[in-house]
């Protein structure tokens, strides 16, 4: 068995894509729940790149499940998902996609009001420093 022989890894790539369709589909309910509290703040993307990592090895498991196709021609899309994906989470990451702008990048709001924003803050929180 080859590490690029697709075959022997069609059930690894049916059971990812179970794991991970469940998954997205629960974050869906959860987020069609409370819409309006997610809406409301910096919620939606993260929201949007929890969707975007969760989708992500669907699409990845249902490149490698195409009876038949090259190794070439597999590497090229499993690369092209993962740098949409990559691309779509640096988008909401950085502000381009979302409503806000990369809030817990250094925002400066948090400092005008005494607080501090952190790296890992992706919430919007701010402590007193």
């Amino acid at each position: 068995m080859a590490a690029f022989d697709a075959e022997p890894w069609a059930d690894f790539s049916v059971g990812t894509a179970g794991a991970a369709a469940a998954l997205a589909g629960l974050l869906f309910v959860a987020v069609s729940i409370n819409l309006d509290v997610i809406l409301a703040g910096a919620a939606a993307g993260r929201a949007g790149q929890a969707l975007v990592l969760l989708v992500t090895p669907i699409f990845l498991a249902l490149a490698l499940l195409i009876p038949g196709q090259p190794g070439t021609a597999l590497g090229i899309e499993l690369i092209v998902i993962g740098v949409l994906a990559g691309a779509a989470n640096l988008a909401e990451e950085l502000g381009v996609a979302g409503t806000r702008v990369g809030r817990h990048l250094g925002d400066r709001r948090g400092r005008r009001r005494g607080g501090r924003t952190h790296a890992g803050d992706s919430w919007g929180c701010w402590s007193a420093t």
